[in-house]
């Protein structure tokens, strides 16, 4: 008798413990769910920064700060994948997250970024930028600016404008939006990605989102 009694409580005992974990697991898909539809996944705009054309099968979007050392040492093997990779063609997107808590010259940089776009140089001067973690001055960047042959009277100016600020901005409050936590943060072809990818991690996953 009290074997059996002593079976029945370790099953009741299990079948508690079951129930009590599936039922953590429905919660947990529950909140994950709840999160992911508030949500909202980042869109490429005509006024984001972007190499590749529109109709690539592939869009890489990068939320980056341009001093933050991780986002530096991700861009290598980043570029490296997109030469590799001649089929299919792929549209990166860079989407300024200027973490200014940490990096107080972080949103000025971003700036200047904007700017040597605004003369058609963008991606020159993101690659100076994170090859020149000491340049945080308008004279600085300015001086970066000549390197690329910018006017630089009107670089000058168009540092200190609201509206190329405002690009900033905007791009900030959209990672914000779709759950962008630190940098460098990737989204491929709508989705969140993880970790930061090998240049072999970026081809594989290039070629499968092709497929």
């Amino acid at each position: 008798m009290r074997r059996t009694q002593l079976i029945g409580t370790f099953l009741t005992a299990g079948l508690i413990a079951v129930l009590s974990v599936f039922g953590f697991l429905v919660i947990r898909e529950t909140q994950q769910s709840s999160r992911q539809n508030k949500v909202n996944a980042p869109v490429v705009r005509n006024t984001d920064p972007q190499q590749g054309p529109s109709d690539a099968k592939v869009t890489i979007i990068e939320f980056g700060d341009f001093s933050c050392d991780a986002c530096r040492s991700a861009q290598p093997a980043l570029m490296a994948a997109l030469a590799q990779v001649t089929e299919p063609t792929v549209r990166l997107v860079w989407k300024d997250f200027p973490l200014d808590s940490i990096h107080p010259y972080a949103r000025l940089r971003a700036v200047a970024a904007r700017c040597a776009g605004a003369q058609g140089k963008f991606w020159e001067m993101h690659d100076l930028l994170f090859g020149n973690n000491l340049a945080s001055s308008t004279e600085q960047l300015t001086s970066l600016a000549a390197l690329l042959d910018l006017d630089q009277a009107i670089f000058r100016t168009c540092l200190t404008l609201p509206a190329t600020e405002k690009l900033v901005t905007d791009a900030l409050q959209e990672g914000q939006k779709a759950g962008v936590d630190g940098t460098p943060f990737f989204f491929l072809n709508g989705k969140a990605i993880a970790n930061i990818p090998t240049q072999q991690e970026w081809v594989t996953l290039i070629q499968s989102k092709a497929q």
